[in-house]
């Protein structure tokens, strides 16, 4: 979770939900718990696909994301605050099977002219492209001049940054592109 320094009421979360067909009643009695209502959530790996997208609705949230058409898995969603005016970005998306996801909106009402995305990197060998991707989509963030949240599961562990120079080619990038991680602990941890 994050919260504009500068309007308080602005915040997003973000949820690696491996599945929302399964978690959906965890999830909702998740946000129910914290007693806040978020101005953006966003998804990463909800699994659906196009005839169930829209069949996880949350009240007082418009519901909107891309899913895969051609694979199960992956896909990432957006929960927007229905007191919010927003438009969806179809034009910043980057998507590419097996290598980035990704979803986009504009806020129209305050804090207006402010972009959120959420983006999944599923976990595979594919470095090298998915830098390439991040990179597409970087420059045309860059080119709308506008405040920018990024959100997202990139299965990188950011810690091997010394060990592993993809992970420090990202953190580069991300930092080159003024955007800095807010994670800063592992958030899964395997044997």
């Amino acid at each position: 979770m994050t919260k504009d320094s500068k309007d308080n009421e602005f915040s997003i979360f973000h949820l690696n939900i491996r599945s929302i067909l399964n978690k959906f009643d965890d999830l909702k009695a998740y946000l129910n718990s914290l007693e806040y209502k978020f101005s953006v959530i966003g998804l990463s790996e909800t699994w659906l696909n196009p005839d169930n997208i829209n069949e996880f609705p949350l009240t007082d949230y418009h519901n909107i994301g891309k899913v895969r058409t051609n694979k199960q898995g992956g896909g990432v969603g957006l929960y927007v605050n229905r007191s919010l005016q927003f438009r969806e970005r179809t034009d910043l998306a980057v998507n590419t099977e097996d290598v980035i996801e990704s979803h986009f909106i504009e806020l129209t009402t305050k804090p207006s002219n402010t972009l959120i995305g959420t983006i999944y990197r599923p976990p595979n060998n594919k470095l090298d492209l998915f830098k390439e991707y991040l990179c597409e989509l970087l420059q045309k963030l860059a080119l709308q001049k506008k405040k920018c949240y990024l959100m997202g599961d990139f299965n990188l562990d950011l810690l091997k940054m010394g060990e592993n120079h993809h992970i420090k080619d990202f953190i580069n990038l991300m930092f080159s592109s003024m955007f800095y991680p807010l994670i800063s602990k592992p958030t899964r941890i395997t044997n």
